[in-house]
């Protein structure tokens, strides 16, 4: 397989091809095959096989975040999930044994709309059953900052930059126990 840094930038860090691929247009698989094309490797098994190592079985689903998310659950919180991901999100949340933990699960890639864009937290409203006025009542986390102030911009107050797990489940209880977010 190729290897060295022109795979692990344009795999790691969302190559070129990542808009269109997070958006739908371009599926997973077409997004590794054509990265691979490019470096030199063109058999479509051999890309699937290294997809899916990078992919679902280099990642975990971190136990304590399975614990917030049970925390919440047993409190009657709904968990959602949304996610800035190709079309192979569900098959890797499968795999980990996650794929039923979240309701709903929004995927930006069958949305057809990825944050910043306000567009991907109207969506995720719509699919809680909230209107923008009842925006108050979800807990926002997300890894990339400009995307808990694109959401606080967009009406949602209580919003969580995750920075690593144990910061995740303070913030978060901090909030859902009647205090403010950071």
């Amino acid at each position: 397989l190729p290897s060295g840094p022109d795979v692990k930038k344009r795999v790691y860090t969302n190559g070129p091809e990542w808009p269109e691929a997070k958006v739908g247009k371009m599926s997973g698989d077409e997004m590794f095959q054509k990265i691979f094309a490019e470096l030199g490797e063109t058999d479509p098994e051999t890309v699937k096989k290294y997809s899916h190592i990078v992919r679902c079985v280099g990642r975990g689903v971190d136990p304590k975040l399975l614990k917030l998310i049970d925390n919440l659950k047993e409190r009657g919180i709904r968990v959602g999930l949304l996610s800035n991901y190709d079309t192979d999100l569900r098959e890797i949340l499968a795999f980990h044994n996650a794929l039923n933990i979240f309701d709903p699960l929004l995927n930006s890639a069958e949305l057809g709309v990825a944050k910043p864009d306000h567009g991907a937290y109207e969506k995720m409203l719509e699919s809680l059953d909230f209107t923008k006025a009842e925006a108050h009542q979800v807990v926002f986390i997300d890894d990339k900052p400009r995307n808990t102030l694109s959401a606080q911009e967009f009406g949602i107050p209580h919003c969580v930059v995750y920075t690593g797990i144990d910061q995740c489940v303070e913030d978060v209880l901090k909030i859902v126990d009647g205090g403010d977010s950071k």
